[in-house]
């Protein structure tokens, strides 16, 4: 029997395979299309913490910035305003000056929406 050259083999797997723990975007259309939309997603959960920091909350806020606690993005809020925003808690200061909040999930939040891409970004990387 003859040995068939790998080449073509070999190129696909060095343009799909990044690094040891990155898979290219394009490796598949699909997980393409799952990246784009954790972009996407990650954008539009950005614009609407945006508008919260800057009108809903904003007298309420320990600091104007966006934070991430367990994968969540979260808002530092003043402890003495934690019954006055609606929210899961993923930490609080030692001094309790601060919580982290993150806006409640619902079924047609963002927020709930990123790590079910994140799954799926995850699984159609493993194909």
């Amino acid at each position: 029997d003859c040995l068939v050259p790998l080449s073509p083999v070999s190129s696909e797997i060095r343009r799909c395979i990044l690094a040891e723990d990155r898979i290219a975007d394009d490796a598949s259309p699909e997980l393409k299309r799952i990246r784009r939309e954790i972009g996407l997603t990650d954008d539009r959960i950005h614009a609407q913490l945006g508008k919260m920091l800057n009108q809903t909350y904003s007298s309420y806020l320990q600091d104007n910035v966006i934070t991430v606690r367990d994968d969540r993005y979260c808002l530092p809020i003043k402890s003495e305003y934690k019954s006055q925003v609606r929210g899961i808690v993923h930490d609080q200061s030692l001094m309790k000056i601060r919580r982290i909040f993150s806006p409640p999930p619902d079924r047609h939040s963002l927020s709930s929406l990123l790590p079910l891409l994140r799954w799926e970004m995850l699984f159609a990387s493993c194909r």
